[in-house]
């Protein structure tokens, strides 16, 4: 009886002292990361961002402290009224480590929500919406951002395709430059990025 005291007593701290818990965070990957490895369910570059476009692939990572995946289930637990939204591909990394694939369908807020038995849930919030040019059109992004876009426009990112377009930037700018320096380049959405508008190089 007293070893069993003891090793409830044991187990009863380590849970206090190491909650188990989740955190929910964007799994960001460059080009060249989905293109190391070509069985992987990481087919499209993503930023990494909250913010994104309507239809763009998402990677949401959740990491498990002292616990290991058992269950896990993934929920929306808010999305835009008309949105069929819904996760698609899951892999996991380790034992407490999962990636899964969601991709927000209208303009609105979402809330992704992760639970796995008694681990204490995390909420993560993606708020999607059509890409709006800086100056000019209905609401540009200068309307809301108009610090951003000053802080922008005094990088290099700023003029860097209009530089590559003009031949002043270097003898080797190409068709394939271009998805890095535009905004909302991604052929497998429809979202008002650069790629949606018609252009020749």
């Amino acid at each position: 009886m007293k070893k069993k005291l003891v090793l409830f007593i044991l187990t009863f701290c380590t849970i206090i002292i190491y909650p188990q818990s989740a955190h929910i965070e964007t799994y960001g990957l460059s080009p060249r990361q989905v293109e190391a490895d070509s069985t992987d369910m990481f087919i499209i570059p993503y930023n990494g961002l909250t913010n994104v476009g309507i239809n763009t692939t998402i990677y949401i990572e959740v990491s498990l402290t002292g616990a290991a995946l058992t269950n896990p289930t993934w929920n929306v637990i808010q999305k835009p009224p008309g949105s069929n939204a819904h996760f698609y591909t899951t892999a996991n990394l380790t034992d407490s480590n999962q990636v899964v694939i969601f991709k927000p369908d209208s303009a609105g807020t979402y809330k992704i929500n992760f639970t796995d038995g008694s681990v204490i849930s995390d909420t993560l919030k993606i708020i999607a919406g059509l890409y709006l040019g800086y100056t000019g059109g209905l609401i540009p992004c200068g309307t809301c951002h108009g610090d951003k876009v000053d802080e922008w426009q005094h990088t290099g990112h700023y003029a860097i395709f209009e530089e590559g377009l003009n031949g002043t930037l270097s003898n080797h700018y190409g068709p394939s430059c271009i998805n890095c320096h535009t905004t909302g380049y991604d052929t497998s959405a429809a979202n008002n990025g650069f790629d949606d508008f018609p252009f020749v190089f």
